[in-house]
């Protein structure tokens, strides 16, 4: 069950679930977030630079589900397409980006960025230390400022990032504490002299 905790928001984040929506129906998402700011960063760059490579791989299982939801066999319309992998293998960036214009004018933008890169470092260092780390704490929280501070609506996917490390720690702080010592709870009694009846 603890590993479970540990791997939902590492799997929402990078299958591009969304946090939340906008009033306009954008979805936010942590990864698109970071790859959005990235592709920014790597224009010009030829297409086998290390980072493009790291980011398409990082984009890569979000791509190909929302893909195939919308081919065959999963969509059962006549003449829905297949998935062409190597396709979305070369257009990775631009597909997990082209859905990030709907919230580039929003207010506090630092708050979204900081708090994609936290959510997703945090998420993996929680996974790989197998504790809640403090950073996907921090990471959760900036993205709640931003979307309170955006009128965002959040998703259930938000919730659960915020419930699951706090239930994670909560129980973590609860087996660490173990059982109570009666003696130390002074519950022990009181030892009757020798010699004296009771």
């Amino acid at each position: 069950m603890r590993l479970v905790r540990m791997l939902v928001p590492v799997v929402f984040f990078l299958t591009q679930s969304p946090l939340a929506y906008s009033s306009t129906g954008g979805a936010i998402s942590p990864l698109q977030v970071i790859v959005s700011y990235l592709k920014e960063e790597m224009k010009g760059q030829p297409q086998s630079h290390g980072l493009m490579k790291v980011t398409r791989a990082a984009v890569f299982p979000g791509n190909l589900i929302r893909a195939a939801l919308v081919s065959a066999p999963f969509n059962t319309t006549s003449g829905a397409p297949k998935i062409d992998v190597a396709d979305l293998w070369e257009r990775g960036i631009d597909l997990a980006t082209q859905r990030t214009a709907s919230y580039k004018a929003a207010q506090h933008h630092e708050l979204l960025l900081t708090g994609s890169f936290c959510c997703i470092i945090g998420a993996l260092l929680s996974l790989a230390l197998f504790r809640v780390h403090v950073l996907l704490l921090f990471g959760v929280a900036m993205l709640g400022s931003f979307f309170g501070l955006n009128g965002l609506t959040p998703t259930v996917q938000y919730a659960l990032c915020i419930a699951l490390p706090v239930w994670q720690m909560t129980s973590s702080s609860s087996s660490k504490q173990g059982p109570v010592n009666p003696k130390l709870a002074g519950g022990h009694k009181a030892k009757t002299p020798a010699g004296k009846a009771d």
